[in-house]
């Protein structure tokens, strides 16, 4: 039992600092699960070059659809059913959102999803793989993770970088702490 909870305890460190590295926070500042969204919602728009009138649109149905969700968690519906209203929901703002798309964005937007699917898999993998881990190798991920944070706040500090160049650098350093970690797992 107590195994499992320093097991747990060990697993959601990693997460943690695998996220601090993910997003370009400022420093002494973190974001919060609102603000991340917004931030990723902003780095998409710019990456799928929306027009003005895309932006206003796509607001609009986001907006309602928030609206629409907040009800449907605010009914009495049992829990099931609220599930399927939601992820229903979701679906729709989805066919919504991607009949105002041009093709060309509707394929640079099915690149991003890709993208971030594929981080979502591998930190789980990382978690999965920290399970098995020695104290040994646990120790050598805690300070990969350690020298990687430093790097990513470095990368974030220095004012003589772009904001793209930095995002490059920070998933180069994202991949870079990632094949170690595989390395010291074995897997």
């Amino acid at each position: 039992m107590v195994l499992n909870i320093k097991r747990f305890a060990l697993i959601l460190g990693c997460v943690t600092l695998i996220a601090s590295i993910a997003f370009a926070v400022a420093p002494g500042r973190s974001l919060g699960n609102k603000q991340v969204r917004k931030a990723n919602n902003v780095h998409a728009q710019k990456a799928l070059n929306l027009t003005p009138e895309q932006k206003s649109l796509i607001h609009d149905i986001r907006v309602k659809s928030r609206e629409e969700a907040k009800t449907i968690k605010q009914s009495n519906l049992p829990p099931v059913e609220k599930r399927k209203a939601l992820a229903e929901l979701r679906q729709n703002t989805r066919a919504h959102v991607a009949a105002l798309l041009t093709p060309v964005q509707k394929e640079k937007g099915e690149k991003l999803q890709k993208a971030r699917l594929s981080r979502k898999i591998e930190k789980l993998r990382l978690r999965r793989a920290m399970v098995d881990m020695t104290p040994e190798q646990r120790a050598d991920v805690t300070s990969i993770m350690k020298l990687s944070r430093e790097q990513a706040k470095a990368i974030k500090q220095d004012k003589s970088l772009s904001p793209t160049v930095k995002r490059q650098r920070l998933q180069a350093l994202r991949k870079d702490t990632m094949a170690k970690i595989r390395a010291i797992s074995g897997k």
